[in-house]
């Protein structure tokens, strides 16, 4: 089942892929093929968001289907093996993702924490021999969790610059750090891959380089720190 995630997982790196397996049929060589995906719009077991993926039945996974879908604007991955009751019910394995669907919209929310643009609490980094001492980093793109509604327990994130100081020049929107984030309401074993949630923040504005005087004194002063 994990294996089937990590590759359903990787249509997001190829948006090309659902842009196919999101429409009931297609022309292939003069060949319309017709989807087998019943979840798409106009299909027997329709439900709003699905734009993929995968159909399969095998002597052992039985009735199985791996779904990609957009859910109160979550991007979810549904893996159902072996749907119950497939002998009497040719849509088992769609009813089964509608219910795991219907349980993920009533216990999970997205919630956004930081807006495109916007810096997260006091997130600075120190800019080497520019004219500005720090920049500051933004969201490079809209920053939003997944939690479960009504969950209680502290959630950590936490602002992480890539380095101790950016070397001036420097351009806005230049990555500088990450947004990282500790979920502690983790379900079963969390996630299903080694990286844990990380964010970009970019460069809010320009940073040009200092006068040359004031670079060679910085730089002075830091070998006679380092050295001495």
């Amino acid at each position: 089942m994990i294996s089937l995630s990590l590759l359903a997982i990787s249509s997001k790196k190829y948006p090309q892929v659902l842009e196919i397996t999101k429409k009931p049929s297609s022309t292939f060589a003069g060949m319309t093929i017709t989807s087998t995906n019943y979840m798409l719009e106009g299909m027997p077991a329709y439900r709003g968001g699905f734009d993929g993926l995968k159909t399969g039945t095998t002597d052992k996974a039985g009735e199985s289907f791996v779904g990609t879908t957009v859910e109160k604007g979550m991007r979810v991955i549904t893996v159902v093996l072996n749907a119950d009751h497939q002998d009497n019910n040719p849509y088992a394995r769609f009813t089964a993702t509608s219910s795991l669907m219907d349980y993920i919209s009533s216990t999970f929310t997205l919630r956004k924490i930081v807006q495109k643009g916007d810096a997260y609490q006091d997130s600075k980094v120190p800019v080497q021999d520019g004219k500005e001492d720090t920049v500051t980093a933004v969201a490079k793109d809209d920053i939003s969790l997944i939690e479960r509604i009504g969950n209680q327990s502290s959630q950590s994130v936490q602002f992480i610059p890539d380095s101790k100081a950016i070397p001036a020049p420097l351009e806005a929107g230049t990555v500088i750090g990450h947004l990282t984030y500790e979920d502690n309401d983790l379900i079963g074993q969390g996630y299903i891959t080694t990286e844990r949630p990380s964010f970009e923040m970019v460069a809010e504005k320009k940073v040009e380089k200092a006068f040359f005087l004031k670079v060679w004194w910085n730089q002075f002063i830091r070998f006679i720190n380092e050295k001495l």
